[in-house]
């Protein structure tokens, strides 16, 4: 029996072809013989994308929660909406290395809710929703979304 697993699973191992174009696009690092971490930008990408409340701010230990929450989109194409409560919206540019998420303002506007500049990134999905807490790198404040 442990013979004819064995073989199965060589015969499974040499016919199964990887996808070259995904290991070098996700960047697969085998750690032990019981982890492997994956560092992808693409995976990033595809977590961030869609429609994400804002609802908390952190600025040097103080604590400000959203009752009237701003409301972000990212797309696929790259680019973005923050929709405030007054329905103004701001538009952006995205763009993620897979740690950290840069940010463009592609308007003038007086007050963004987000600065531009580089964000440090941390998913953190949970089983109703998902949250999303990004860094701003020049000064250490944190922005707390959820979808």
């Amino acid at each position: 029996m442990r013979n004819l697993l064995i073989s199965f699973l060589l015969w499974a191992l040499i016919s199964c072809k990887p996808d070259d174009k995904k290991i070098k696009k996700d960047k697969i690092q085998v750690i032990d013989s019981h982890s492997i971490k994956i560092d992808s930008s693409s995976i990033v990408f595809k977590q961030i994308l869609g429609k994400w409340g804002i609802y908390e701010r952190i600025n040097k230990g103080l604590i400000v929660n959203c009752y009237a929450c701003p409301k972000m989109i990212f797309k696929s194409d790259s680019t973005g909406e923050i929709i405030n409560p007054s329905k103004e919206r701001e538009v952006i540019k995205w763009a993620t290395d897979g740690s950290t998420l840069t940010i463009k303002n592609l308007k003038a506007i007086p007050n963004r809710t987000f600065p531009d500049g580089k964000y440090a990134i941390t998913f953190t999905p949970k089983k109703k929703y998902a949250d999303l807490k990004l860094t701003y790198l020049l000064t250490g404040e944190t922005y707390i979304l959820s979808k």
